[in-house]
Parts: structure tokens; sequence; C-alpha cells
């Protein structure tokens, strides 16, 4: 039996999913522009766009590793738009005692799971050392801190306990 790569991707197929990166979610894309001109990668496609932070931070990830492979100047231009939307928009997701996981617009907030939490945590430092930018690394830190507070971790896991009975 021959021998394959396990990472190797077809280009035609990177390159047919990056399309979907520079598509809106209105015509068949994963992008969302809102109204302040910021550009969010939907994991999920629904009526009133989630910004569901992990999928966005993993998507962002994608664009930035096709640029990187592929020299692609589309997405390292694009590359740039979500690290400019979560700078600006990463307070929304930060409750002062724990991190959403989404902004969906829902009447009580979806705060994370500890893992979530423990996964935000990482992907925002993971954001600074790609990007460069204080901000991430400042808010990863004072996420960990939350996590630190024993206080903190039994508010975060009543608010969840609620929030799925509400809802689910």
């Amino acid at each position: 039996m021959p021998r394959r790569e396990i990472n190797a991707m077809p280009p035609l197929r990177a390159a047919k999913t990056f399309e979907t990166f520079c598509v809106s979610v209105d015509d068949g894309g994963v992008v969302y522009s809102d109204e302040a001109g910021g550009t969010w990668f939907e994991e999920t496609i629904v009526d009133l766009p989630a910004h569901i932070l992990n999928g966005f931070m993993w998507a962002a990830w994608g664009v930035y590793d096709y640029s990187l492979h592929t020299g692609d100047d589309r997405a390292g231009n694009l590359w740039q738009d979500p690290v400019d939307t979560l700078l600006i928009n990463l307070e929304l997701f930060d409750t002062r005692y724990w991190s959403l996981y989404e902004q969906s617009g829902k009447r009580m907030n979806m705060l994370t799971s500890g893992f979530y939490h423990s996964l935000h945590i990482i992907q925002l430092r993971v954001m600074y050392q790609l990007s460069g930018k204080a901000p991430f690394l400042e808010r990863a830190e004072r996420w960990g801190g939350y996590s630190d507070n024993a206080i903190n971790r039994r508010r975060a896991q009543a608010h969840k306990a609620i929030f799925k009975i509400l809802y689910y």
C-alpha cells in the first residue's frame, strides 16, 4: 500500500476552504460584518450571529496558517481583520469574574465551562504570540486570575447551571 502523508491537504481543497472566509454568511460563507465594520468568522450560522469566541480564534488561526502556507496576500490581509475585531470586542466576553462562550444576545449570557474558560486563556496567549498585541496577553492573565479564585469558579458554575435550566 502506498504511504500517504497524514497532514497533506490537496491545494484545491485548501483554496476552496479559504474562499469561505472571503464570503459573507448571507452568501454562503462564514464572514459576518458587524455594525462597526468588524469581521467575525462564525462557527455556526444562526439568525443572530453568535460570535463563538473559541471558534472565532480557531478560524482566524486557519486564515493565518493558510497565509503562511500559501503566501496568499488576501489571507495575510484578512488575518488582521479578526485581530482588530477581537481587540475591539474582547471586553464583551469578560464578565469581571469569568469569560463568555459567545455573544448570541440571549437574556442571560452564556458563560464558558471551566474547560472553555481555560481554552480561551490559552487561545488569547497564542493570539498574543501571533499578533504581538499586548491586550491579548493582559486579558489572558486577567482571566487566569478569575480561574484562581474559588468564589469566581463557584459563581460561574452556578450561573452555568441556571443558564442550562433556562435554555436547555
